[in-house]
């Protein structure tokens, strides 16, 4: 499957509005009811995200969230950006979150020399099959970058939902 250069994202704060004195049509699941209204959704690319610090990617499994993290994570890389990315399937019980990264000397690195760092991590809902307490293994990697005096890191989570 070949990765969307066009992918958008939008609140559903975005989706859930209308115009005054309509009635919304939406469906049990909160989105529009009608293919048309995807249209009207006022979409943000990428690049709108890249000053919020976490960016948390919702989508329906195999809806291709690793697909576009593996594209952008490949056009900040091109771009002579430090990105990194991290994997549940690389997860084994007892290790940090920055055991999974694709490279963590080099993730370090770019943190202490005072890079913006993008840091993707993919699949958090695979990591709560793996652990229960997948929040608490990012969430102590997260002290411990606080507890370094990190705040160059820019987090991108994908969570799969249904």
């Amino acid at each position: 499957m070949k990765p969307s250069t066009d992918f958008r994202f939008s609140t559903h704060a975005d989706r859930l509005c209308i115009q005054l004195g309509q009635s919304p049509a939406i469906s049990r699941r909160g989105l529009p009811s009608k293919t048309s209204a995807w249209g009207e959704v006022n979409q943000r690319e990428w690049s709108n995200w890249d000053t919020v610090p976490c960016v948390l990617l919702l989508g329906e499994p195999g809806s291709g969230k690793t697909s576009e993290f593996l594209h952008r994570f490949s056009q900040l890389n091109q771009s002579a950006q430090a990105a990194f990315i991290s994997r549940w399937q690389d997860w084994c019980e007892g290790d940090d979150i920055f055991a999974t990264l694709n490279d963590r000397d080099g993730f370090f690195a770019a943190l202490d020399g005072g890079l913006t760092v993008w840091w993707f991590i993919d699949a958090l809902d695979e990591g709560r099959i793996k652990t229960e307490r997948a929040f608490d293994v990012i969430k102590k990697g997260l002290r411990e970058l606080k507890r370094r005096g990190v705040t160059n890191a820019r987090l991108i989570i994908s969570f799969g939902v249904c």
